[in-house]
């Protein structure tokens, strides 16, 4: 095992965790994004519940993240990360349609340790292209 503590920790201690971290999310999803905010019409994230009632939550369909894009916001209304946050922007083909983007954030992506020893800062950019 890598991480013997966690991937041996109990069931129980481990939905605890998982509650807190989901509801830390929701909370940062709502305050940051405000096509969330008008599509789960929820003033904070506790009147959403904790885990075991996400399944109250509506889906969401990729036509729906689509239409809030524009020339000036190509990424559209769901993105939660400052551009100074944003370190990769990932784009499909669009074989099917138009386009679609993902971003990772610094955090996300990176220790703080790997980004300061790799030289990547707030706002660097370099444009990079694969296939997968």
């Amino acid at each position: 095992m890598l991480e013997p503590e966690v991937e041996s920790r109990p069931w129980d201690e481990q939905l605890v965790l998982d509650d807190a971290s989901y509801r830390t999310q929701l909370a940062y999803l709502l305050e940051r994004s405000a096509f969330y905010r008008g599509k789960l019409e929820l003033r904070s994230a506790d009147e959403a519940g904790g885990l075991d009632d996400i399944g109250s939550l509506p889906l969401t369909e990729k036509t729906e993240l689509k239409a809030t894009t524009s020339a000036e916001n190509p990424v559209g209304a769901h993105l939660c990360a400052s551009p100074s946050e944003i370190v990769r922007i990932y784009s499909t083909s669009g074989t099917t349609g138009t386009p679609s983007r993902r971003i990772a954030s610094l955090a996300a992506t990176l220790s703080p340790i790997r980004r300061m020893c790799s030289g990547v800062g707030p706002m660097n950019t370099k444009p990079c292209s694969f296939t997968i």
